[in-house]
Formats: C-alpha cells, sequence, structure tokens
C-alpha cells in the first residue's frame, strides 16, 4: 500500500522531472557565463573578421561586457598612415532582445561631434540597419580632424544636426537602402554665409548603388536649391563619384547674393554651378 502512493506521489502533475531541473540550471549558468564575459577578447577576434576596407579599425581601452560598455575606436588608411582617433563608442544590448536579433543602443563621442543611434542585426537576415536618433557635428573641427588623410584648402565653418538618417547595410549587396535628412546651420567659408540649408539623401534601387542628395535653403529675396547623385564603383561601397547642379535664383538682380557672381551666370537673377568630380581628388599628398 506504502509503495503505490510512493509511485502516485513520484507521478504527482504538481512535481516537475529531473531533466527540467537539469537543463534550467544549465541554462542559469550559460547565461551567468555570457553576461559576465569580458569585452576585449570579442573585441579582438571580431577585428580579424571585418571586410577588407576596415581592416586596419581597431579596438582599444575596451571595458564592460557584452551588454553594457565601451571602447576606443583608430582607424587608419593603411599600415604607414597615422591613425585617426575615431572617438569612444558605448553601447546598451537588452537581453529580451536578443531573442530576434541583436540590436544595442549606441552613442559615438568623437572630437567633432556625436552620434547616438541603433543598430539591429535579424538572427534571420544578413542585412544590417543602422537608425539615427541624434546626430551633431562641427564641421571646422571635423576637416581638422580629417586633415592627415584629406584637406580643404579654405575654412569652412558649419553645425550639422540630423534626427533622421537611416542606413541598410549587408555584406553581399553592401549598402541597401539609405534615407536621412540634414539641417546645416551657421554655414561659412570664404567670408561667404549662407542661410539655413536641408540636406537629403536617399537611394531609390539598391540594384544601381546610386545615392540621390538634393540641398534646399532660402534668404529674403533669392533661394538656393540642388539636386544630383553619389556613384559608387562596381559592386563595392565607394561612393566617391559626384555629380549635379546648384542654382540660385533671386527675385531680382539688386538681391543676389554677393557669392552667386563667383558662379557661371545664367541671368541677372540666376547662377547656375554644374558639379562633377571624385571625392578622392580632396585627398593631399
Amino acid at each position: 500500500m506504502n509503495e503505490q502512493s510512493s509511485s502516485n506521489a513520484s507521478k504527482s502533475p504538481g512535481l516537475l522531472p529531473k531533466w527540467f531541473w537539469v537543463l534550467s540550471l544549465s541554462l542559469v549558468f550559460v547565461f551567468s557565463v555570457i553576461w559576465h564575459l569580458p569585452i576585449s577578447p570579442l573585441l579582438n577576434s571580431a577585428e580579424e573578421l571585418l571586410p577588407p576596407d576596415l581592416k586596419n579599425l581597431s579596438f582599444e581601452s575596451s571595458q564592460g561586457g557584452i551588454w553594457e560598455g565601451e571602447t576606443q575606436l583608430n582607424w587608419a588608411l593603411d599600415k604607414q598612415s597615422e591613425e585617426l582617433n575615431l572617438g569612444r563608442l558605448q553601447w546598451e544590448q537588452s537581453p529580451a532582445n536578443l531573442l530576434n536579433s541583436l540590436s544595442p543602443v549606441l552613442k559615438w563621442q568623437t572630437q567633432f561631434g556625436q552620434w547616438q543611434g541603433e543598430i539591429e542585426r535579424s538572427w534571420m537576415k544578413e542585412q544590417v540597419h543602422f537608425k539615427t536618433h541624434s546626430f551633431e557635428m562641427d564641421v571646422k573641427n571635423f576637416l581638422a580632424w580629417l586633415a592627415p588623410f584629406a584637406r580643404v584648402p579654405f575654412e569652412v565653418q558649419a553645425d550639422v544636426t540630423s534626427k533622421k538618417m537611416e542606413v541598410s547595410w549587408s555584406p553581399s549587396s553592401l549598402v541597401t537602402a539609405i534615407d536621412g535628412r540634414l539641417l546645416v546651420k551657421n554655414l561659412s567659408t570664404m567670408g561667404v554665409s549662407m542661410p539655413p540649408l536641408t540636406v537629403t539623401f536617399f537611394m531609390p534601387n539598391k540594384e544601381t548603388q546610386v545615392i540621390e542628395w538634393s540641398i534646399s535653403g532660402q534668404e529674403s529675396g533669392w533661394e538656393i536649391n540642388g539636386k544630383g547623385v553619389l556613384k559608387a564603383k562596381p559592386k563595392t561601397a565607394d561612393f566617391g563619384y559626384y555629380e549635379g547642379e546648384v542654382v540660385v535664383n533671386a527675385k531680382s538682380a539688386e538681391q543676389m547674393p554677393d557669392f552667386a557672381h563667383l558662379l557661371p551666370q545664367i541671368s541677372p537673377t540666376q547662377a547656375k554651378m554644374t558639379l562633377n568630380g571624385n571625392l578622392k581628388q580632396l585627398r593631399m599628398p
């Protein structure tokens, strides 16, 4: 009688089998190990997996773990070039989001500004999606930082901000989507000051690897508008080739801005500049 009661108790639905407890404890152990895993060894391994164009990107002074941490980013054009300090990158990853994707919230602080946003990499797709929450850049400081690699032969001052900039990328098809809007304020160069400008970027077709851009701004009595494209080399993400035009229109000849006289004149109230070239031509030996 006692043996039968003991047997029935072991089969009671209120008691969980041993395999359940073993599996649960194993998962807790694995999760705990991953949670406390230092980030430095992982970033060192990640350097070996970077695409050829980013082989000279390095991670230094890394702190924290997978879920929350920060690292110093440096990059060089080649082994002989001076390293560029890309600033400090911080991240925070929610464990719950890992069920669907790798989607850390990022903050990138540089010498010339900062960017906050997130990156999403679905486990089901190879595509990586970048989304901007906020972006601020001081153009003068940016050009000073960039001088060892590319130099502009005249001074430019401007403040650039954005709350919309999304880029999708995949290893097989490179850049697959771009949609963004920038606001440029306090722009001045060569003694010329410009009104606030709105700049947009959009990739309508990932197969052609062409980014359409536009620019617009206005002051009392005149306005400036432009549009064009950035083209990539076939099967690369090198969007160095550009073409387009910028047009200045005024209500009267007296209201034409001073800088418009530096552009080809179509009429007393209109000037137009055609753009065509390669951004890499700005590089100095």
